[in-house]
This record gives C-alpha cells, sequence and structure tokens, in this order.
C-alpha cells in the first residue's frame, strides 16, 4: 500500500483534484454570490462585498455564461498550490522511505471543515486559494533555496491584487506575505535591494487593487458596510452597561432600546439592522466613528468580552452540524432529544470534524514551533509563514467581524492542512539532528 502510494502520487494528486472538479461542477452560487453575479451581469457594482470578484466574474461570464468558471478558477487555485506543497515537500521528505506521509498532502483538501465549503462560489474562497498559492510558492522558494523569479513576482502581483480586491480583511493579511518575501530576497541579496523589491510589489498589488476598487465604486455608490462592525460593538456595550449609546442618526422609527435588547445576538448583527440604519451623510458617519471609538477606549473589558465571545461562536460553530442530526434521524427513526447519549457523541463528532477550535490550536502550536526552530529547519520557517498567515485572519475577524460565520476564517484550516506534512518534515529534521549530534559524541 505504501508504495502504491509513492509510485502512483501524481496520479492520485490528479485523481483527488479532477474528481472536485467534475463531481462540482459547476459550483454552488451562495446568497452572497448571487448578488454579485447579478453586478457581474449589469455592470454595476456596490461594495457590500468588495467589487473585485464580481469584475472578475463579468469577464468570465461573457466567455461561459453561470459560475462554471468562477467555480474553475478557485478549483485550480487550491490544487495548483497544492501542488507546489507536494513538489516542495519532495524536497525535505523521503516519501519514499515514508509513502504514509503522502496522505498529509492528499487530505488537504478533505477535511470537512475545507472540503464542505469548496464547492461555494464565496468571496472568502478565492481570497484564501490565491492566498495559499502565494504562499506555496514562498514555500517552493524556501525548499530550494532560490529567490524568487520575475515570474514568481509577476503571479504573486496578481494573485495580491485579486486576494486583497476580493476580501476586505486580505489587505491586512498580505503584510505576512510580504515579510516572508523580503525574508526569502535578503538571504540572496542586500537588504536594501530586497526591501526595495517589497516596496514596489506592494504598491503596485495594493495600487492596483485600490485604485480598481474606487473606479469601479465611486465613494457616492459606497453602501458604508463597515458600519454595521461599529453598531454590533456598540450595541453589545450598551447592553453590557444597560445604557444605550447607539447615535440617533443610527435608529430607524422602530427602534427602542428594549427592543434593541431582544434582538441583539453574541454572534451575528444582522436582526439588529431591522431597527438600525446606515447614517446619511459623511459627517454622521464620523460621529458614529468617534462615539465608537470612545466607547470602545472608556469601556475596553467589555469590548473585548464581546469580540472574543463573537470568536468563540465561530471557532465552536459546527458546519452542517443541524444538516447531520436531521439526517441521523431520519436514517435511524429516532428524535435525539430521547436520545441523550447519541445526541452527545454526536455533539462530540461535530466539535472535532466541523468545528475550527482544533485547528485554531494546530495552528498555535505550529506557530510555536516556526519560532522555536526557525534557524534549524526550511520546515520550521515554512510552519511560521503559513500559520502566521492563517492566524492574521483569525486575529483580524476577531476585531472587523459583524458574524460568527466559519467560512470569515477559511483561510486558517486551509493553512493548518498544508502544515502537516512540514510539521512531520521539521520532526525528521530534528531527528536528524539528534542522531547526527549523537555520531559526533
Amino acid at each position: 500500500m505504501g508504495q502504491f502510494l509513492y509510485q502512483y502520487r501524481y496520479f492520485i494528486f490528479l485523481l483527488i483534484a479532477g474528481s472536485h472538479l467534475l463531481f462540482g461542477w459547476p459550483g454552488i452560487i451562495s446568497l452572497d454570490a448571487s448578488l454579485q453575479y447579478s453586478q457581474a451581469v449589469s455592470g454595476i457594482y456596490a461594495d457590500a462585498n468588495p467589487p473585485m470578484m464580481a469584475f472578475v466574474w463579468r469577464y468570465f461570464n461573457m466567455i461561459y455564461p453561470g459560475p462554471g468558471l468562477m467555480f474553475l478558477l478557485q478549483t485550480g487555485l487550491l490544487y495548483g498550490s497544492i501542488w507546489l506543497i507536494l513538489k516542495s515537500s519532495e524536497r525535505v521528505i523521503p516519501f519514499k522511505k515514508h509513502p504514509f506521509f503522502l496522505l498529509g498532502i492528499f487530505f488537504i483538501s478533505l477535511i470537512p471543515q475545507v472540503f464542505l465549503y469548496s464547492f461555494e462560489i464565496l468571496k472568502d474562497l478565492p481570497f484564501s486559494f490565491s492566498f495559499l498559492m502565494i504562499a506555496a510558492i514562498l514555500c517552493r522558494a524556501t525548499t530550494i533555496n532560490k529567490p524568487l523569479s520575475w515570474i514568481n513576482i509577476l503571479i504573486i502581483i496578481i494573485l495580491l491584487i485579486y486576494g486583497i480586491g476580493v476580501k476586505y480583511q486580505a489587505q491586512f493579511c498580505a503584510v505576512i506575505l510580504l515579510g516572508w518575501i523580503f525574508f526569502l530576497q535578503s538571504k540572496f541579496y542586500s537588504k536594501f535591494r530586497a526591501l526595495g523589491q517589497v516596496f514596489l510589489i506592494g504598491i503596485f498589488a495594493y495600487g492596483s487593487a485600490i485604485g480598481l476598487h474606487k473606479t469601479l465604486v465611486p465613494n457616492a455608490q459606497s453602501d458604508h458596510f463597515w458600519e454595521r462592525v461599529k453598531l454590533f460593538d456598540l450595541a453589545a456595550l450598551s447592553i453590557s452597561q444597560d445604557k444605550d449609546l447607539i447615535p440617533d442618526s443610527n435608529k430607524t422609527h422602530l427602534y427602542t432600546f428594549s427592543t434593541a435588547k431582544e434582538k441583539f445576538k453574541p454572534n451575528i448583527v444582522d436582526p439588529l439592522m431591522s431597527i438600525l440604519k446606515h447614517s446619511p451623510s459623511e459627517e454622521l458617519r464620523d460621529h458614529l466613528w468617534n462615539t465608537w471609538a470612545k466607547e470602545v477606549l472608556n469601556h475596553p473589558f467589555y469590548y473585548l468580552k464581546h469580540r472574543a465571545t463573537n470568536l468563540a461562536y465561530l471557532l465552536l460553530g459546527r458546519l452542517q452540524f443541524d444538516w447531520v442530526q436531521s439526517k441521523v434521524e431520519h436514517t435511524f427513526k429516532i428524535s435525539l432529544a430521547d436520545k441523550p447519549f447519541i445526541k452527545n457523541i454526536l455533539d462530540l463528532f461535530g466539535f472535532i470534524f466541523l468545528s475550527q477550535i482544533w485547528l485554531f490550536v494546530f495552528a498555535c502550536f505550529y506557530l510555536y514551533l516556526g519560532l522555536r526552530y526557525f534557524r534549524m529547519s526550511p520546515c520550521a520557517q515554512i510552519l511560521l509563514g503559513f500559520n502566521s498567515l492563517g492566524l492574521s485572519i483569525a486575529g483580524l475577524i476577531f476585531f472587523l467581524s459583524m458574524a460568527s460565520c466559519p467560512r470569515y476564517t477559511y483561510l486558517m484550516p486551509l493553512m493548518v492542512q498544508a502544515s502537516h506534512i512540514f510539521a512531520l518534515g521539521l520532526y525528521l529534521d530534528l531527528k536528524k539532528g539528534k542522531a547526527l549530534g549523537k555520531s559526533r559524541n
């Protein structure tokens, strides 16, 4: 079995990738994606979701109408990344001797936290897959110990423009990738030259993404969705202190403080928006921002508690678990309410296989390994890069999210799954180092 995995590893990879594309075709259009598809068809863009995805989709739609080409792009980025990770890992792991380690690569796209979303057309996926591809290119450069070529740099710039353009938080996550690029290039060039390259890459990528956004969505057309995050926070602070802190300009005629208390949920802002509204002018938007900043500074504990609760809902949320429960009840003709033991077992499996909490723990552990053994192994450098990137989106969502949807941090499970093989590589490197030390003694 082990030798079969090794000898046919490329065929197995192509089989998994081809099956994913075939059985998922042409992709599932989510609610958010349906709005973006409408923009793609009409050519009129808004920024409730950043317009880059709808812009690209517009031209895809001219070639092949529907979600097919967008799904092809997503799947191509995913498996192109996995291919690069496979080729990179071959340089640090003797798969002929350890063929079962290949399962760590084959299962990158197959764990439920990654797989269950991978057929949907969602802005979180092209962002995650484009950044995964950049990380895989940097991983490859790390393992071959060579500087990035200009072709690599060009591909990275294109992927950065796309990734930054499709998801707001990406502009902050990209800093991790730019730091990795600087580290790689500074090993072969002067720090001044490496810094210059990173500066030019950043200027071109950020400038292009932001410029296109402003062109597609002038400020007068902006939805100013960031206001919902501030209103969400202010509502949480209001309830914590039993004091209404929300500006009058953001209240509809249906608003009362008691109604706000009833509608507030710690994991989503949407119910509140039935009695709240966006600011009607730039002056009032500034007032909302200033009110939010003042209350957060005055009550940091309540703010951090609210934010931590929201992230906990996300990390502990079990994707598609309601469907699993209903399927079990229907198949076995039972009511889980009457079978507490079976329900508890299902709950446990749900947390293990559908929540992101364990992947968050892995990401923190791998980040520690990357820092601890950074100078000793290229595998440790890859672990640091991958998991810094994965945890960066979790950190940003902690502060910037207005809901607890697991897809928001989809990049983190991806990076953790891509890390397992290099954690094994680090183990082999450390084992080899110990053996070498003993032989010298």
